[in-house]
């Protein structure tokens, strides 16, 4: 009996062991950074008929940044902000660009080549693959945006 129990505990320790390399070995943790996507360029399909062509001729070099944090423990966070060459954006553009400023957290999940991310109010679904994320949020217009890995 005794032999017996050994056996399965270690065949238990060995089945734990390998879901916990797998685990480990999805490696996609670490900070994805935006490079910066100018104002313009996010509705340059058609500027939405919600931003006047005065506020939208306004947003000149500003842009957004920011970046995904995968963390080890499967826990993300999303952050983006908007960049305005004086710092911070005219009170008339607010309505316009608040949903571009986006600080989110849950948790994550990769099956493959997808990425999902899960907050308290929504699900979004990213692919991840050569060191980069890519997404795409109706908070962007639906454009997809891709984050890349950090090595620094």
């Amino acid at each position: 009996m005794k032999k017996v129990l050994t056996v399965v505990l270690c065949m238990l320790l060995v089945v734990s062991f390998a879901f916990f390399a797998v685990a480990c070995a999805s490696g996609v943790d670490g900070v994805y950074r935006l490079s910066s996507v100018k104002l313009t360029d996010l509705f340059s399909e058609k500027v939405p008929d919600e931003i006047p062509q005065e506020i939208y001729d306004s947003f000149g070099t500003s842009a957004v940044g920011g970046y995904i944090e995968l963390n080890e423990d499967g826990t993300f966070r999303l952050f983006t902000t908007l960049y305005t060459p004086n710092g911070r954006s005219p009170e008339e553009w607010d309505q316009y660009v608040t949903g571009l400023e986006i600080d989110i957290s849950g948790t994550y999940t990769v099956d493959g080549d997808k990425l999902t991310l899960v907050s308290d109010s929504k699900t979004y679904e990213a692919t991840i693959a050569d060191k980069a994320v890519t997404l795409t949020m109706d908070e962007f217009g639906d454009r997809a945006l891709t984050f890349t890995l950090d090595e620094n």
